[in-house]
């Protein structure tokens, strides 16, 4: 930060994993691509099944089959988002046990009259007022 340039607003905060999947969920739900994404996904399975069946149904004329389709799909649209959140869950610790980890885990701040300078322990980075503005307003 230059001298004599004063802080006008910082702040501190620290995350942790439950941030960080919280996060996720919220974006895997709201976000527009990855809502569409999350709900091509979970009616791409139950249709696959109930095809399944009805091929198997073709060459073996046995409705046993469809019962089964029909079973799986229903299973799938009931836990789906339990899958979800299980495998979201899952991705965090293997980030964790390879050691790197997806966030900051403890983060300042500080937004002076001219920038926005973000510290932590392994980096620091400012960003000018003027470049947010122009990806704002697409000059």
């Amino acid at each position: 930060m230059p001298e004599g340039e004063r802080i006008v607003f910082g702040f501190t905060y620290t995350l942790d994993d439950n941030d960080y999947y919280d996060f996720n969920k919220f974006h895997m739900y709201h976000a527009p691509t990855s809502r569409k994404r999350t709900q091509y996904n979970r009616f791409l399975c139950p249709v696959i099944y109930m095809a399944l069946a009805v091929l198997y149904f073709q060459t073996t004329h046995d409705v046993t089959y469809y019962y089964i389709g029909g079973a799986l799909s229903v299973c799938w649209l009931l836990f789906d988002k339990q899958m979800n959140n299980y495998l979201l869950k899952r991705r965090l610790a293997k980030i964790k046990k390879s050691g790197k980890f997806p966030y900051e885990p403890h983060v300042t701040r500080d937004f002076s009259e001219d920038q926005i300078i973000q510290k932590s322990p392994s980096s620091e980075s400012t960003s000018d007022y003027s470049q947010i503005e122009h990806v704002l307003t697409g000059d």
